[in-house]
């Protein structure tokens, strides 16, 4: 059994750049984990997903992708205040920064983590916290001095993986799978196996974005109980998944599904 402390464990970040991968790396800070650098990538061209994008066109076609954009403009022309509050309330992204600032650990920002491999080696990490919605490919898991990469997923696993699991279960009447899930990532789309996970039940006033922000919160927590597991015993324990269903890879939603479901359900907007 290890003797070691929390703060011993090399770990590495691999994060967004929003107020949720914010709080992600201050709840690491707060919590004495020893983070030897942190990796941002940063994919977004004049503040639109453009990668993005050009990818949904060449999957889902161009009336999709188009009808999804539309989706988001009606959404954020509906929600965009309420969710600017829910997310002030969720994230102290004020107190978050002067945490990050303080410990002022090294950050390097570019567009994808496989141009921040050699930096990733460097640093010797033993364990990758991923909070992003970029790809962390083999090339960054496999660098020689990782034992784990921790990732999460803001959607009960394996039934709700990809976009916005708490709209999906809502949709589909599930409203016991709308939760979080913290996991040890793969090669597939939220797919690893499970470290932890937990249901969360919507607040008086809630939107799905604000719900996908509460189970981030909670992840992050989950996170630094893993590699206190690690310190402590030199493993973390986890549980494969012993199928992954059919159609339980969701995507961002059209604009058809976005009024449907308004229609449906009036308690979570």
């Amino acid at each position: 059994m290890s003797l070691r402390e929390i703060r011993d464990v090399r770990v590495v970040a691999l994060l967004g750049n929003d107020s949720q991968h914010r709080n992600t790396l201050a709840t690491l800070i707060k919590n004495d984990v020893n983070v030897v650098g942190v990796c941002i990538a940063e994919s977004k061209k004049r503040g639109l997903p453009l990668d993005y994008i050009i990818r949904s066109f060449s999957r889902r076609g161009f009336l999709t992708t188009v009808s999804q954009m539309l989706a988001r403009i009606v959404y954020l022309a509906v929600n965009q205040r309420l969710d600017r509050k829910l997310e002030a309330e969720i994230f102290n992204d004020k107190e978050n920064c002067k945490i990050i600032t303080d410990f002022s650990p090294l950050i390097v920002i570019d567009k994808s983590f496989s141009l921040q491999k050699e930096f990733i080696s460097r640093l010797e990490p033993e364990i990758l916290v991923v909070h992003t919605g970029s790809w962390v490919g083999r090339d960054v898991r496999g660098i020689n001095t990782v034992k784990y990469v921790i990732g999460g997923h803001p959607g009960i696993t394996p039934f709700y993986r990809g976009a916005h699991s708490p709209f999906w279960a809502i949709f589909n009447g599930d409203e016991m799978k709308v939760g979080w899930t913290c996991f040890l990532l793969d090669q597939g789309v939220d797919t690893g196996p499970v470290l932890e996970q937990g249901l969360l039940i919507p607040n008086h006033e809630e939107t799905y974005f604000s719900l996908s922000w509460r189970g981030v919160k909670e992840i992050a927590l989950s996170q630094v109980n893993a590699i206190r597991m690690f310190a402590v015993k030199g493993k973390i324990n986890s549980t494969a998944h012993k199928f992954i269903p059919e159609n339980s890879e969701y995507f961002v939603p059209t604009l058809s599904q976005q009024i449907r479901y308004w229609l449906k359900q009036s308690k979570v907007k």
